[in-house]
């Protein structure tokens, strides 16, 4: 018969055929998954579909490196969602260098920016002074509590940070022109406004003829004196301790002369930022169309609204330590130890509403006090939409951040909504309702303050009982943990360990016909990267620069302000010798 004719060697090419043909439609069964292995897959189903002069894994480039500096693109290879779901379930996780690049490239440097943000702190109560494991570990979840209300919430963070500088600069921008005894508060108020203000903060009076040493030694060693002719009064019209000025204006040269620097606290975090941003665009350009770039490049720009409050957190009077400021000015003005010392940016803006009714009631004798102000502050309903314009400003850097980052995602082949890009839309979203509540809790506070007053927050039973405070504080934190543990540090973790590099989550929609792109490098991806990717990252950086830049100009106006004072107190005590 002719079959027996046929050369060994060609009998054996028509069996590899044979089996060859068998086995194509069937799914490639491994315990290690990756897309390109799913593409190969697709392509076999489906072999005379594509390429005749290719193998199915060359078309998919399945364990071959590609060469993403030239302009070769692939075919590209697309198959429905459920056919995604059927033969490709699988989750490829990060090698150690596509987690470990990204960790070192951008992420590092955003946990550093993030960590020179200023936060608020919580005074230790005298037992917890007593064990310094116990102060050490409550120190810490105090400092982690504020990392997650700044990423929670970053609109009212920036907020915060903007209405101090603003508050700041209307303080000392013509004060050279002002008399000594006015210019005394306002400084007062910018170097000691991140310190919170209760009904007890104002200046020392004299209690009698004379007053000893004794009387602010508790001071000098970071105790509080309870004595109640220690605490002053609206109603006092006793003297001033500082009668002439001077402990005053020597507390105010220590606090500006201590304060930091501009390389500690403007240059690290713009060195950090080139260092993000020229790292972040080589890759960009160096792996045009590589669809785990332009993700990476997506929480990049996802990231860098962190720039704004580490930058704008330290333009203000205050960036030096508010500790240091409370024991220069502890002869001359009594600071209330309550369970906040130092305010956290989330309520600056309020903060400084009673630092500026203090200031206001220095040139005006009878101008109202403490409750009586706060009291009318809880009913100034135009106050608290001045409040929620200032959260919504701050919102709309994050938005800026929130939607690019989306876009690029967006526009990462497979085109449309994935996990990721749903992820950045929820932060946003979730940003967005969180400083809504902020002012909410925030008015909440100051209407029922004087019911609150004296007690902490588990003494008034704010967390015990069902009043508005109570129920709007929870749903704030709740939601502000939710955000920023959730959100921002599980789906990162899920975007370095691959859990998000699957099929199925680069599309999230219910329409199982939806086609998924399996192929790298493909034509639209390439051209994606030209259109969208680095022309957005430039757009991002480039608006985030220009708000940092307005904040180191109100920052010289404020230095500036700071060098007058010091060269005059020389002068003055130059003449005086």
């Amino acid at each position: 018969m002719a079959f027996l004719n046929i050369p060994a060697a060609r009998l054996q090419l028509v069996k590899l055929t044979a089996l060859f043909s068998f086995l194509t439609p069937l799914p490639i069964a491994s315990a290690t998954y990756t897309i390109a292995r799913c593409c190969t897959l697709a392509v076999r189903t489906e072999y005379e579909k594509y390429y005749d002069d290719k193998f199915p894994w060359q078309v998919c480039n399945f364990n071959i490196d590609i060469n993403y500096s030239t302009n070769e693109t692939f075919v590209s290879i697309t198959k429905p969602l459920w056919w995604v779901k059927e033969f490709c379930p699988g989750t490829q996780l990060s090698d150690t260098r596509q987690w470990l690049q990204p960790l070192a490239t951008y992420i590092s440097p955003y946990i550093g920016l993030l960590l020179l943000c200023p936060k608020g702190k919580t005074e230790q109560d005298d037992e917890t002074k007593e064990k310094p494991w116990a102060g050490l570990f409550w120190a810490v979840v105090a400092t982690l509590k504020e990392l997650v209300s700044i990423l929670g919430d970053p609109a009212s963070a920036i907020s915060g940070a903007a209405s101090e500088i603003y508050a700041d600069t209307v303080a000392l921008w013509d004060i050279s022109s002002l008399p000594a005894e006015r210019q005394r508060p306002r400084w007062v108020a910018a170097l000691a406004g991140a310190l919170k203000f209760s009904s007890k903060t104002d200046w020392r009076r004299r209690q009698g003829p004379t007053q000893s040493a004794s009387e602010s030694e508790p001071f000098l060693k970071g105790t509080t004196v309870t004595s109640n002719n220690e605490v002053p009064s609206e109603a006092t019209t006793q003297p001033y301790v500082d009668t002439n000025g001077e402990e005053t204006a020597r507390a105010i040269s220590i606090c500006i002369a201590a304060r930091a620097s501009f390389a500690s606290t403007i240059l690290i975090p713009v060195v950090l930022m080139l260092a993000v941003t020229a790292a972040t665009f080589y890759d960009a350009y160096a792996n045009k169309g590589d669809k785990d770039t332009g993700l990476a490049l997506a929480y990049c720009i996802w990231y860098s609204w962190i720039l704004v409050p580490a930058v704008a957190g330290n333009c203000f009077a205050t960036v030096l330590s508010p500790d240091l400021a409370r024991r220069a000015f502890h002869k001359v003005m009594y600071f209330d130890r309550g369970e906040k010392v130092i305010v956290a940016l989330r309520d600056r803006h309020v903060n400084n509403q009673f630092w500026g009714n203090w200031l206001r009631r220095q040139d005006q004798e009878h101008h109202r006090g403490f409750k009586e102000f706060r009291q009318e502050l809880g009913r100034d309903f135009w106050f608290w939409m001045r409040l929620l314009a200032w959260n919504m400003l701050g919102w709309s850097v994050v938005a800026v951040a929130c939607g690019a980052g989306a876009a690029v995602a967006w526009t990462t082949p497979t085109v449309g909504l994935g996990c990721r890009s749903f992820n950045f839309i929820l932060y946003g979203i979730l940003a967005f309702v969180n400083a809504g509540l902020q002012v909410w809790y925030s008015w909440l506070t100051v209407r029922d303050s004087d019911n609150l007053e004296g007690t902490s927050e588990q003494q008034a039973g704010i967390f015990s009982k069902l009043t508005p405070v109570g129920v709007v504080q929870a749903v704030y934190w709740f939601l502000v943990g939710v955000n920023a543990l959730v959100v921002v540090v599980l789906g990162t973790i899920f975007h370095l360990v691959g859990v998000y590099r699957t099929c199925w989550c680069d599309r999230i929609t219910m329409d199982d016909n939806v086609m998924i792109e399996l192929n790298s490098k493909t034509a639209e991806a390439y051209e994606n990267a030209q259109k969208y990717w680095i022309s957005t990252a430039y757009v991002v950086f480039s608006i985030m620069t220009l708000i940092c830049l307005v904040g180191i100009v109100f920052r010289q106006v404020i230095s500036r302000r700071m060098d007058e004072w010091i060269d005059r107190e020389e002068g003055d005590r130059e003449v005086k010798i």
